[in-house]
């Protein structure tokens, strides 16, 4: 997300295309999963630049005397420090005038941002980088972190591979991405959140040392740079430059599109594989002779590339702060946020690259300030230097208030939390006042019809939108066993629900609620229903949810319903609440009591649709 800006020639140029490419994945990826579902691999795309560039930099460091740690730091702290300080203030300010849910965790946050930490304190607090629900307003900036923990890491292993051999830094570089890469890979688990695994620096590494490789085998500031590459013994026909540049291009777009993040398949390679790519991208970039390189290389792409930093760290706050600001109902409401969200984020990236990051790069802290006093003395007013003044001490001033009154939880963690543990407690009285009672024969192969069913023979798995109507479902159907998780996807719920039917076959309804963060695989969802059999009544919950993919998972759900008419029936919960938004929590998703009351009648409801009523 940062660029290494030195006097020093040879300069990759259609490096900042490169980065355009990256950050606006990104940004795409934040406003719309389903637009680039591989969009978040353009933080990769940043990490092996960087791992490249900085490598790169400690290498030309040691060929001019030696590297000089404190220098070293000195630049990483003018280039990255200014620029994040400011938009984290600015954004703390700012949001005193939103509801207080975007403020959760806002004390955490802000330690994470200031001691580049906020990978593992993400990780402590077992926050979500994939859940769409109530999203942290700096959780983007684990991977800022993680770059700055390789910034003060990497220069001693850099400084004791140039003494001893260069060479074996590519050894040793490739070494530690595939034992990082190979870490992700073991510690994923396809049933749970991937967070983990994500924002760990040990599992997540990898692309920043792959950067190290190549510079350690080609430093891009050194007489045999990679820009030199065709006069150094590879004299390849201007076609097969192009045809393998495009390739590897395309490839890469190919890892934007079709590398989901939630496919097994993304932390078990996939990431790795981008990463490498990315690789070969850099590498063909040094001849001239790519068309590649030429529209990577153009004024506009070099531009936006040059500030893809600023970029970075201040589209996903502008992402939520338009959101919340977007109606609901609007159709077009991510177009419109894309639009507003990124005229925005490249206005103000435009100014903090010019009146903050670049003077005090050239200038350090105490030039810069300088340099602003003799500027407002020379060219402005009284009024104006009063002007500024005033707003620097109103961010200051909004910035404590919105930290002394930020919430611990948001109201959607708030309601998720108490319908969890009203369920837990719930079940064990349960428990407690069937002990004794004859073990139920097993279901099959029996051919009964249902009329009634008590609590003990229903099952109910979903997300967190059930889990925060878990009480209303104890209330309504006491015994009902509930197996409900934050930020799980369709394929997770429908694994879930088989392994608990197959544990516990007496359970002769079944609840599936799946769909609030994530589209439905429509094939696996008739394959569960058919797998159920004939014997067991299926309710679908549809979806409510602001999401690109309500609408389609909801026909889904209608069109398995309307396949089984006698065993499968929907649960209306989209009609219920559509009209009474005011009931869910601010992120306008998860339930509280009243809404939950309303999810546990939609349920009764459906079950009526198929003749069975619920007896105690």
């Amino acid at each position: 997300m940062n660029s290494e800006t030195h006097t020093a020639r040879p300069r990759l140029d259609a490096l900042d295309g490169l980065r355009t490419i990256a950050v606006f994945a990104v940004l795409v990826y934040h406003v719309n999963a389903s637009w680039l579902p591989g969009g978040y691999l353009g933080v990769d795309i940043f990490f092996v630049i960087s791992g490249y560039l900085i490598t790169s930099s400690l290498i030309r460091d040691h060929s001019r005397g030696g590297i000089h740690l404190l220098k070293f730091w000195t630049r990483r702290f003018r280039r990255l420090l200014p620029a994040l300080w400011a938009m984290v203030l600015v954004v703390t300010a700012v949001l005193v005038f939103f509801p207080p849910d975007m403020r959760a965790g806002l004390g955490r946050q802000l330690l994470g941002a200031f001691t580049y930490t906020s990978n593992w304190l993400s990780i402590a607090a077992g926050d979500s980088y994939f859940t769409h629900d109530n999203p942290l307003i700096f959780v983007h900036l684990w991977s800022l972190a993680i770059e700055e923990q390789f910034y003060l890491v990497w220069p001693f292993v850099v400084m004791l591979l140039v003494l001893l051999r260069r060479r074996w830094g590519v050894t040793v570089s490739l070494v530690l991405a595939v034992t990082s890469a190979g870490l992700m890979s073991v510690l994923y688990r396809p049933e749970g959140d991937p967070s983990a695994v994500y924002f760990g620096t040990h599992t997540h590494v990898f692309g920043l040392m792959l950067g190290a490789a190549l510079a350690f085998a080609r430093p891009l500031y050194s007489q045999r740079s990679i820009s030199r590459w065709r006069r150094d013994g590879f004299p390849v026909a201007g076609v097969w430059v192009n045809v393998v540049a495009v390739l590897l291009t395309s490839a890469l777009f190919a890892c934007l599109w079709y590398i989901g993040d939630q496919t097994a398949f993304a932390y078990r390679g996939g990431i790795l594989l981008a990463s490498a790519i990315t690789l070969g991208v850099i590498s063909s970039l040094g001849d001239t002779r790519s068309v590649v390189t030429k529209l990577l290389s153009l004024g506009w792409m070099r531009w936006l590339g040059q500030r893809s930093y600023g970029i970075y760290l201040w589209h996903w706050p502008l992402i939520i702060i338009v959101r919340q600001l977007t109606p609901v109902e609007s159709p077009v409401r991510s177009v419109l946020t894309a639009a507003v969200a990124t005229v925005l984020t490249v206005m103000v990236s435009a100014i903090s690259f010019r009146m903050l990051e670049q003077p005090i790069i050239h200038l350090g802290f105490g030039g810069w300030l300088r340099g602003l006093r003799s500027t407002g003395e020379q060219q402005r007013s009284g009024a104006t230097r009063m002007a500024v003044a005033t707003a620097a001490a109103a961010v200051s001033v909004l910035s404590v208030v919105s930290i002394l009154h930020a919430p611990e939880k948001s109201s959607a963690q708030t309601f998720v939390e108490a319908g969890a543990q009203y369920a837990q407690t719930a079940s064990a009285q349960h428990q407690l006042e069937v002990q004794g009672a004859p073990v139920p024969e097993p279901l099959f192969p029996s051919k009964d019809p249902i009329a009634s069913v008590t609590g003990d023979e229903m099952l109910a798995v979903g997300d967190s939108v059930m889990l925060a109507s878990a009480g209303a479902l104890q209330q309504s159907f006491p015994g009902i066993k509930i197996d409900a998780e934050v930020a799980r996807q369709s394929g997770d719920t429908l694994a879930a629900a088989r392994r608990e039917l197959a544990a516990d076959r007496s359970r002769r309804l079944v609840i599936i609620h799946t769909g609030t963060n994530g589209s439905i695989d429509a094939n696996a969802l008739e394959s569960f229903v058919s797998w159920a059999g004939p014997n067991r009544r299926v309710i679908l919950v549809d979806v409510f949810a602001d999401r690109s993919w309500q609408d389609s998972d909801n026909a889904a759900i209608r069109n398995v319903a309307q396949t089984h008419p006698q065993t499968v029936a929907v649960a209306e919960w989209h009609a219920a609440i559509q009209d009474h938004t005011d009931e869910l929590a601010l992120d306008r998703i998860h339930p509280g009591a009243t809404a939950a009351a309303r999810y546990s009648q939609t349920i009764i409801a459906a079950m009526q649709q198929l003749g069975v009523s619920a007896s105690a």
